[in-house]
Order: structure tokens, then sequence, then C-alpha cells
């Protein structure tokens, strides 16, 4: 048998002093993790090769705190972004589906994608490191090559 204990004061134990915590330099004061960032997946394989032509490139974006409204890809090293279609549903604090379509032509590509959701949070292309690597949601470039 289990206990619920109500507080309106926060509850120090095990799980948010010491295991969910963001404990890093940049974080002198660990605080715990208590919602996700917004964040975003390529569904290609690591280090893809693809061949030349026409692909509609997929993926996944989440946020914590509220819905995605925007999902942005690059192509050229992040000097460009371009807008992603989302796919419905968009629902709060789900996962949304989103594409592109890319000709791709033969070479070797990093694909950037970085999403936003309604309260304006946008993935950053870096974050401060923790131990515990929680929260991380840094741009990630996704390598692909093209034959």
């Amino acid at each position: 048998m289990g206990r619920i204990e109500v507080s309106n004061q926060p509850i120090k134990v095990a799980t948010n002093t010491t295991s969910y915590i963001v404990d890093g330099p940049d974080y002198p004061d660990k605080p715990p993790v208590t919602t996700q960032n917004v964040k975003s997946a390529v569904a290609l394989p690591w280090d893809a090769t693809l061949p030349a032509g026409r692909h509609l490139i997929r993926g996944f974006a989440w946020s914590g705190q509220g819905r995605i409204v925007k999902v942005e890809y690059a192509l050229d090293e992040g000097r460009t972004w371009n807008q992603a279609n989302i796919r419905e549903p968009v629902m709060p604090l789900t996962w949304v589906r989103w594409d592109f379509g890319w000709d791709a032509k033969p070479g070797k590509y990093t694909i950037r994608v970085r999403a936003t959701d309604e309260k304006g949070n946008t993935q950053p292309d870096t974050v401060p490191w923790n131990r515990l690597g929680y929260l991380f949601n840094a741009v990630v470039p996704h390598p692909v090559t093209v034959t």
C-alpha cells in the first residue's frame, strides 16, 4: 500500500534530488527535471544512404510545454531554414509528425531540424552540458549520403 502526500512546498525525495536533476557547471543549484522541452528527430537511420532523386523526409517533434506550431529544416549547415509540413493531428503534449520533400542530388549532406512550440520555445543550436544528459534538445546534425 502506498500513500499520496499533497504539499504546497517542494517535497525532497531521491527521484527529484539525486536521480532526475540537471547537474553540471551551468546548473549550480542542480534543479529537478519537472517537464520536457521542445525537441525533434529525423526518421532516417544514422548516416543514411539514399539514392539520388525525390524523397519525402519524415520525422517527429514534441514539446512538454504545449502544441508544436512550426518545424524547420536546413540542408546547408543551418544557413537557410525552410518550413516542413506538420501533419495532423496536432495536440498539446504529444508527438507530431512532420515531413518535407527533397530532390536529393549526389553528395554528403547534414539534415538539421528544429521545432517551435506554441509558447515560442525553439530548439537551440547548443545546450549546456549536464552529467546525466537530461533536457538535451539541441539541433542534432543528421548525416545523409546521396548516391
